[in-house]
């Protein structure tokens, strides 16, 4: 299973997931009554049909999109797919000012919601179809591994049985299997001599049967374990690792937590508050990238490691959103306004959002990268041992094959030459006859006796 890629991911199915878009319904609305809690609609449930709207019609674009590419292409150029995510929040942001404009007494302001949810659309959903990609793989690595894992078990369960042992199943299996039959003929032999008339060929065509039946069974009959019922231990990441932040490359870690967080306050504060606000919130937001950079760089000397648990990723992010606001409350004009007060709880807020979503996505992708090598090795190792049963037994129907040519399988094929040579003379006389059928007969029940024999209870080394 390769690696995904951002073409794969992006270019992928779940590009236009109807599962994904109904889980994205409940964030983008959050956002569109964030927006227009202040908007004075005329009806109270312009907001929602308002949200409703623009998510169908968003993701209708988006998916039908994706779906006619598709039939073009397996997987599509990643620039294209995030081309199509910004189409589709094109369309939200006119959506949003249509029912703003008919449903309300505000201007529609068509432009700065366009902006907004364009950009909105062109970060959050290429990060949302990335974290989903990689939970769909890391499950997909999940169940691979069990099912090794449980192959591997069955095959060192095969690999304890004895030589003994596996020569016992197979001729469990053929005295099973040919025991009634050698009684049936028996009989038949026995009937043949009160009447005069019965062929013995066709008893030489049963026996022959019984031959191809056993060398059957030899070749085709399983000798291995059975399964072990116990169940295989659960192999699931755990929540601190979906939540590991990459601290290998802090400066990108950091520029990507706080450049999705801009995607969603910038365009507001532009819209409200003016280019003044909008460049105290990316001013607060580029310190508190740069803090989260800096503590990141800390932690990866102190630890060696290329990732920081989810305590460490707390403290980064409360340290980081203290420094934002106090940037914010030191650049922004007095008195501070409705917009202005938001943003104090909206930049933490959003940096939360941002790095609870960009950690997981990465802690996931490292987990799936820690799986990779955990599979191929099980892999390599289930080949080996498969190879290894499979020369076992070989080695063993070869040599339970000779084991049977003597006592059985021998004594079966000179009965058969035997009928057949009484048969080719034409029947005989009635003496003849008799003679052929007792030989017979004293070869099924040395056959009887070995089969007997060989299946009898012992101890198996």
């Amino acid at each position: 299973m390769a690696r995904v890629t951002a073409r794969s991911v992006l270019g992928g199915r779940w590009a236009a997931s109807p599962a994904l878009w109904l889980v994205l319904f409940g964030p983008a609305s959050l956002l569109v009554v964030m927006q227009d809690t202040v908007t004075p609609f005329r009806y109270w449930w312009a907001l929602p049909l308002s949200a409703l709207a623009q998510h169908v019609v968003g993701g209708l674009v988006i998916v039908g999109l994706v779906f006619i590419l598709h039939q073009f292409v397996r997987e599509i150029p990643a620039v294209v797919i995030v081309a199509t995510f910004v189409i589709g929040g094109i369309l939200r942001g006119l959506v949003s000012g249509w029912f703003v404009d008919t449903a309300s007494y505000a201007e529609p302001e068509y432009w700065s919601r366009v902006l907004f949810w364009a950009v909105a659309s062109g970060v959050w959903l290429p990060l949302s179809v990335y974290t989903a990609s990689q939970l769909d793989l890391h499950a997909s690595l999940m169940s691979s591994v069990i099912t090794l894992r449980m192959d591997i078990e069955v095959e060192h369960a095969e690999a304890d049985i004895s030589e003994r042992e596996r020569e016992g199943r197979l001729m469990s299996a053929v005295a099973t299997a040919i025991a009634p039959v050698i009684v049936e003929i028996r009989q038949s032999l026995v009937s043949a001599l009160s009447e005069s008339r019965r062929p013995l060929a066709t008893i030489s065509d049963k026996i022959e049967s019984v031959v191809d039946n056993v060398l059957d069974i030899i070749v085709h009959e399983p000798i291995g374990a059975a399964p072990r019922t116990r169940a295989p231990r659960r192999l699931l990441a755990p929540l601190s690792a979906a939540l590991n932040f990459d601290s290998s490359r802090p400066v990108f870690a950091s520029a990507l937590v706080c450049g999705a967080a801009a995607a969603l306050l910038v365009p507001d504060s532009l819209r409200f508050g003016g280019t003044k606000e909008a460049i105290d919130t990316a001013l607060s937001l580029a310190v508190a990238g740069v803090v989260t950079a800096l503590l990141l760089v800390f932690l990866h000397r102190m630890s060696k490691r290329e990732s920081v648990r989810m305590w460490h990723v707390a403290l980064v992010l409360v340290i980081a959103a203290v420094a934002s606001v106090a940037t914010f409350l030191l650049t922004c004009d007095y008195p501070l306004y409705a917009n202005d007060v938001s943003r104090i709880f909206t930049i933490p807020a959003a940096l939360i959002t941002s790095s609870v979503v960009v950690s997981t996505a990465v802690g996931l992708s490292f987990a799936n990268l820690d799986v990779l090598p955990e599979q191929a090795s099980l892999a390599e190792e289930l080949a080996d041992l498969r190879a290894r049963a499979t020369a076992r037994e070989e080695a063993t129907r070869e040599q339970f094959t000779s084991l049977m040519h003597g006592p059985v399988l021998g004594r079966l094929s000179a009965c058969v030459m035997a009928l057949n040579f009484h048969a080719a003379g034409g029947g005989g006389t009635a003496e003849s006859r008799a003679q052929v059928a007792e030989q017979v007969l004293a070869h099924l029940d040395l056959v009887a006796a070995d089969l007997e024999d060989m299946t009898a209870p012992r101890e198996f080394r």
